[in-house]
């Protein structure tokens, strides 16, 4: 019985040891112990009569200090029911076999921690949970349950963390991939504000008590700090003390970086692995870098700013690396000598001289890609003030390369991530691979339960030669659940993506690779096709490629739940829907992908059922949705137009004559419901269930179009591009232009069709006098994909609504002075126009002219099935109208020439924005002149049939043009060779047809009412933002009640009031809850925060 070292730990020995026996009903002790404490090195030895079992053993030490755990000692023995640790069992002796039996409770020894401990009543040291701030009551409360839950998936329960070697831990390399991710929150982007708060004042009122710990920490009040910040005058220490604060606390890599640390931490306190030190093994270097390393792998570090490089984040990584130059954290980096930084071209060039000095390399020899791989130099002594630079560091690895990391042409290269994940796997050395995205964190209670995780991919008990699955996948905690109400909408989207969805789809044996930070047989992956595929178009979805790759081969991945690392989701609403967005397009590539084909040849119906939710089915379920919302209306219109009523149709016995109030979506919601009552009991589930029901619903209304949409859009064009959303704050405010950009055609448009043609369907049956449907949830859909963005617009403020509104309507009402005719021939059209969202003189007819001209890049088999689809419904149109709509077809005739003459008008006069909207009511305005007595529902249909008789003739005739080669458009004819001047002739000439191409689509552009059409919708969007807008305003005026559902209620005024918003700063009326300073210390994952405490606590933190 000794120290896990063989030798005692110094300080406070053992004092005694007690050993009870029980033979037969007498108990005898045998009590070892000396003059104070006893220095003895090497073990102690008891020896006992037999027959003698051991009913219990415990020690003691002398001061009774706490800081000795027993989990410090060697303890060797069995297990008794896979619970408990024998330290002695008592061999069979010849008088046991002679009929003496050992009492039953009396089998094993169980070591009595608490008698070890203390001798003393420890009744009211019990923690209360609910003192605690609700992240960290949260953790340690999943921690413990946790335990249990690595028990029943295979831990051995004799093992214990602090006795496990260097040999028996099993190597683990953490990756986290960046692009140009904010690393550590500038202190401009901390004080610039969103039109009411600076961005550090929101991250103050989401953690109040974690502020006042910081300021007590840097002895200085909450206010204080804060203010000093604001203006400037903090000293440098503060601020790169408040920037790393509110790193620790928003999705940046510096969060990610120090919870992976977490790992490291918990290896750095293991004896054996702390103790363990090489010759041969780097200076400077924790022992336990042969077990963990950390790679941040950054695709842009170096670079110039031309290049996409960020020189303010390669300030940030210096830091980092700094910070933790202790630790085995490495920056591993793609190396391009013409877009690198001079500085970084020296270090690597002089690295690679040293390298292959041993080489006889040529006199010419240039380095031109390469993968570097860097850390901070140990010899560097920096000093107080000095600022970090490229020189800092000491290239450790260097990978020469034929190849640039992306290969392809510019606008078809490979994919960016899966570039840089192969980057990183050069360097790894784990056998255990995690991939770690930008945004996460780990507390320090689940990074102790990682070694016992990455042991179940090969049990004790199994062969050593297998391994039971390739890819691990665990449970997220989304730290950004509290992070308004936005972040708490995608925090339960994710929740339930990510536990409830993968333990279901891993029991079914059909579970991919998401993306997550799951764990991955580094073996494996690095000579069976990496841990994902970079294919442009087809692979924007890199991540779920990795788990076909496994399945194809026969290999299995797996979900535990005993473990939950923390992840950041999108916080703003917009980039949450480009989010899904994006992801949906991608799903699009997959479904195109030959891996799916060969997956689904090769399975059974029944587990093709359940790989069809696995990988497609959520998406494709979202698109067959949003079609059968416009074949449902447009099956009432048809059935109208053929004088068919609710009563003809319920003779049929059909379920559409009734209305459907209650969705059958809303079965999706019980798995969530399910999940949070078993999680936090009835009451708590109950209640963070309904409180939630209705922004989800507003929320998933409009974000299950976002994916719809990207699924169709990516269906007719074949391509998924990738869309960098960025993370911005909860608090950052979007503009209606913004919007207007974001979701113009995924929302905007599809919702103003269903609305025309609900207007069309309830004008026809009241002019017949038939009874209609009312169609609820069609019009509150239609209604939630035009206001949501502006019912989660953070900050709501009169004068930010007059700015919005200016800036909108200049972007509508503006044209351009010139035309196609009066442009130059530099380059393409497309090039030339002023579309960008960040362009402030973009405007809405460049906008649409663009999109006009994006059909020369599709195929014309492409172009030839639109026009025959456009023809279809031209053709249902006309077959089921009456002939009143006919007779009002040629005062639209002719209101379409009084159109076409205004037009040539507005182009002779310079193009005023005034004559252009007289033009525009021309078309509406002269029908209802010659007849007035015309029905509604004629009007309207005689409108939407010479729409799209326009819209067939336009069509077809481009359709022509691109066919017959005098007048087809080149779009390569700038890349087209300029000498000689027979080429130079043939590039003229190209340019001239595609130039006269490209002014037959702007006449149609502007003679078919096409931009009449955008400029309706877009004044009709006006309308409902500024209604929409106007009433969030009147409710942040009332209370605040906008910023308290929205962001915190340290945001809003008191309940009750009403009046101006006001700045919030650190200790002016913040109303401190469970909820918003939940994240500190562990419970902040990431590191670099401290847990909450009452104020009584401040003087002694400050003493």
């Amino acid at each position: 019985f000794g120290s896990s070292s063989g030798v005692l730990m110094e300080g406070p020995c053992i004092s005694s040891l007690h050993v009870r026996t029980h033979k037969g009903t007498e108990t005898k002790d045998f009590d070892i112990s000396g003059a104070g404490d006893l220095n003895v090195q090497g073990a102690f030895t008891v020896t006992l009569e037999p027959p003698c079992p051991v009913y219990e053993m415990y020690f003691r030490t002398a001061q009774q200090e706490e800081a000795m755990d027993p989990t410090h000692w060697s303890l060797k023995g069995e297990t008794h029911d896979g619970k408990e640790k024998v330290l002695i069992r008592q061999k069979e002796t010849r008088e046991m076999a002679n009929g003496y039996r050992l009492p039953r409770f009396s089998k094993v020894g169980p070591f009595l921690v608490e008698q070890w401990r203390k001798d003393f009543d420890t009744s009211d040291s019990d923690l209360r949970l609910d003192t605690l701030p609700a992240a960290a009551a949260e953790l340690l409360s999943f921690f413990t349950v946790s335990l249990k839950t690595l028990l029943k998936e295979g831990i051995d329960p004799t093992e214990r963390l602090l006795e496990c070697s260097i040999g028996s831990l099993p190597t683990l390399t953490q990756i986290i991939p960046s692009f140009n991710e904010t690393v550590i929150n500038s202190e401009k982007s901390l004080i610039d504000e969103d039109g009411v708060q600076s961005n550090l004042a929101f991250i103050i009122s989401q953690y109040p008590g974690e502020w006042d710990n910081l300021a007590a920490k840097l002895r200085t009040s909450a206010r204080e700090l804060f203010l000093d910040f604001i203006s400037r005058t903090s000293s440098a220490d503060h601020v790169m003390e408040v920037r790393l604060w509110a790193a620790m606390r928003s999705q940046t890599v510096a969060k990610t970086v120090a919870g992976a640390i977490r790992y490291h931490e918990v290896l750095g306190m293991i004896p054996k692995v702390e103790g363990y030190q090489p010759r041969d093994f780097m200076k400077n270097f924790h022992s336990h870098a042969q077990v963990g390393q950390l790679i941040i792998a950054h695709q842009t570090f170096g670079k110039s700013d031309k290049d996409e490089g960020n020189e303010d984040n390669d300030q940030s990584l210096l830091q980092l690396l700094e910070m933790y130059r202790e630790w085995p954290v490495y920056l591993a980096f793609d190396f391009d000598s013409k877009a690198a930084r001079k500085p970084v071209s020296h270090l690597v060039e002089h690295a690679a001289v040293d390298k292959f000095k041993p080489i006889q390399l040529k006199k010419d020899f240039t380095l031109r890609y390469a993968s570097a791989l860097v850390r901070y130099s140990p010899s560097r002594n920096r000093q107080h003030g000095h600022k970090l630079s490229y020189q800092d560091l000491q290239v450790i690895e260097l990978l020469p390369r034929r190849h640039p990391l992306l290969i392809g042409t510019p606008n078809f290269k490979s994919q960016g991530k899966a570039g840089n994940q192969l980057n990183a796997l050069r360097f790894a050395g784990g056998h255990y691979i995690q991939m770690m995205d930008a945004n996460m964190g780990a507390s320090f209670s689940e990074a102790c339960k990682v070694p016992f995780i990455l042991k179940m991919f090969q049990p004790a008990q199994i062969d050593r030669r297998l391994v039971k699955f390739r890819i691990l996948g665990f449970r997220e905690f989304i730290f950004t659940e509290h992070h308004g109400a936005v972040g708490g909408i995608m925090a339960s989207a994710e929740s339930s993506f990510g536990t409830i969805c993968q333990r279901f789809l891993a029991g079914l044996d059909v579970r991919m690779h998401y993306g997550h930070p799951d764990f991955i047989d580094a073996f494996w992956a690095s000579n069976r096709g990496s841990l994902s595929k970079a294919s442009p178009a087809i692979n924007l979805s890199e991540d779920i490629f990795a788990g076909f790759n496994a399945r194809m081969r026969g290999e299995r991945s797996e979900h535990s739940d005993a473990l939950a690392w923390e992840k950041g989701r999108e916080t703003s609403f917009n980039t949450s829907s480009m989010f899904f967005y994006k992801v949906s397009t991608g799903n699009v590539g997959v479904m195109r992908s030959r891996d799916l084909k060969i997956l689904c040849e090769r399975l059974n119906i029944a587990d093709n059922l359940s790989f069809y939710f696995a990988s497609i089915g959520f998406y494709l379920n979202n698109w067959l949705i949003d079609m059968s919302i416009k074949v449902y209306l447009f099956v009432f219109v048809l059935l109208t137009l053929a004088s068919k009523t609710l009563e003809d149709v319920g003779k049929l016995g059909s379920l559409l004559a009734s209305e459907w109030i209650v969705s059958m979506g809303i079965i999706a919601t019980l798995p969530r419901f399910a999940e949070l009552i078993l999680e936090y009991g009835c009451l708590e589930g109950f209640c963070r269930f309904f409180k939630s029901v209705l922004s989800i619903l507003i929320a998933f209304t409009f974000i299950n179009k976002s994916i719809a949409s990207g699924v169709s859009t990516a269906m007719v064009t074949g391509e998924g591009n990738y869309i960098a959303t960025g993370r911005p704050n909860a608090n950052t405010h979007f503009s209606w232009r913004e919007c207007y950009f974001v979701h113009c055609q995924t929302h905007y448009y599809p919702a103003l069709n269903l609305l025309m043609w609900y207007l069309v369907y309830h004008s026809i049956t009241y002019e017949h006098e038939t009874s209609a449907l009312p169609m609820f949830i069609i019009v509150f859909t239609a209604m939630m994909w035009l206001i949501a963005p502006m019912l989660f617009c953070p900050q709501p403020r009169f004068t930010r609504l007059q700015v919005d509104m200016r800036e909108y309507w200049k972007f509508v009402v503006a044209t351009p002075k010139e035309s196609v005719r009066g442009r130059s021939l530099k380059g393409l059209l497309e090039d030339q126009l002023r579309v960008g969202y960040s362009d402030q003189r973009s405007t809405l007819y460049e906008m649409w002219l663009a999109r006009a001209l994006e059909h020369k890049r599709r195929s014309k088999t492409l172009q030839a099935g639109i026009l025959v689809w456009n023809f279809v419904l031209l053709g249902l149109l006309v077959g089921l109208s009456q002939v009143g709509v006919f007779i009002g077809l040629w005062d639209f005739f002719v209101a379409f020439i009084c159109h076409c003459v205004l037009i040539m008008v507005w182009e002779a006069f310079g193009r005023p924005e005034a004559l252009m909207l007289f033009a525009f009511l021309s078309v509406f305005l002269v029908p209802y002149l010659f007849m007035p007595d015309m029905l509604l529902c004629d009007y309207l249909l005689a409108l939407l049939i010479l729409i799209q008789c326009l819209c067939v003739i336009k069509q077809a005739v481009l359709l022509v043009c691109r066919l017959y080669p005098a007048t087809r458009p080149n779009m390569k004819w700038p890349e087209m060779p300029s000498k000689p001047d027979a080429e130079w002739r043939k590039k003229k000439n190209a340019a001239n047809r595609t130039r006269r191409y490209d002014m037959l689509v702007e006449y149609f552009f502007i003679n078919f009412m096409e931009y009449e059409i955008h400029l309706l919708c877009a004044l009709f969007i006006l309308i409902l933002n500024l209604i929409t807008q106007l009433l969030m305003v009147l409710l942040d005026w009332i209370g605040g009640l906008h910023s308290w559902f929205l962001l915190n209620r340290n945001l809003g005024l008191e309940l009750g009031t009403c009046g101006k918003r006001r700045k919030y700063e650190p200790g002016h009326g913040q109303r401190s809850t469970r909820g918003a300073s939940q994240q500190g210390g562990d419970a902040g994952g990431g590191g670099g925060g401290v847990l909450s405490i009452p104020p009584s606590a401040t003087s002694s933190i400050n003493s």
